[in-house]
C-alpha cells in the first residue's frame, strides 16, 4: 500500500464548488488518500533497481493522466545462498574422508536439491561451478548465472 492523490469527486479537479471553495479537497482540487498496487516483479532484480509503474502515481490534477510510481527495491539476503549479480554462493561442509576419496553428495540449488560429485583430493575453499543454476539475468529471458559450490572441510581433532 503507498500514498496518493486522485482527482476530488466533490469538485471534479478545479478545487471550487460554485464560488466556494470545496469543503473536500478545501480548493486543491485533489485528495489525499492510500491505494494498492498489484506489481511484478521481474526475475533477477536486485537491489537498487527501480520498477516503474505507469499511470499509478499521484494525480494530474484536472483532469491530467497520473503521474507514475517508481519503486526502489531491496532484495533481502538469504540464510543459505550469497548472492553476487546472477550468481550465487553456497558453501557445503565435507568430511576429511569425502575430501580424500571424493563421492557424491546433494547441495541446496534455487530449484531444490542437486547431487554433485566430490572430486577425490578436493582441497579446502575449493569450487565446483553449477552452470545455469544461479538467477535469471535480467532482460535476458532464459539465460541464468551460475552456482558457485565451494567445499568446507572439516578435519578430525
Amino acid at each position: 500500500m503507498y500514498p496518493f492523490t486522485s482527482i476530488c469527486t466533490t469538485c471534479r479537479g478545479f478545487g471550487k464548488v460554485i464560488k466556494d471553495h470545496c469543503l473536500t479537497c478545501k480548493g486543491a482540487g485533489v485528495v489525499d488518500g492510500m491505494k494498492y498496487a498489484n506489481v511484478i516483479i521481474p526475475a533477477g532484480v536486485d537491489s537498487g533497481d527501480t520498477i516503474h509503474v505507469r499511470e499509478a502515481g499521484n494525480s494530474g490534477g484536472r483532469g491530467a493522466i497520473p503521474g507514475s510510481l517508481y519503486i526502489k527495491l531491496r532484495v533481502a539476503s538469504d540464510p543459505v545462498f550469497v548472492r553476487d549479480g546472477a550468481d550465487v554462493h553456497v558453501d557445503k561442509k565435507i568430511s576429511f574422508t569425502q575430501a580424500m576419496l571424493g563421492g557424491k553428495i546433494e547441495v541446496p540449488t534455487l530449484d531444490g536439491k542437486t547431487e554433485i560429485k566430490i572430486p577425490k583430493g578436493v582441497q579446502p575453499g575449493q569450487v565446483v561451478v553449477l552452470r545455469g543454476k544461479g538467477l535469471e539475468l535480467p532482460n535476458q529471458a532464459g539465460y541464468f548465472g551460475d552456482q558457485h559450490v565451494r567445499f568446507k572441510i572439516h578435519f578430525p581433532l
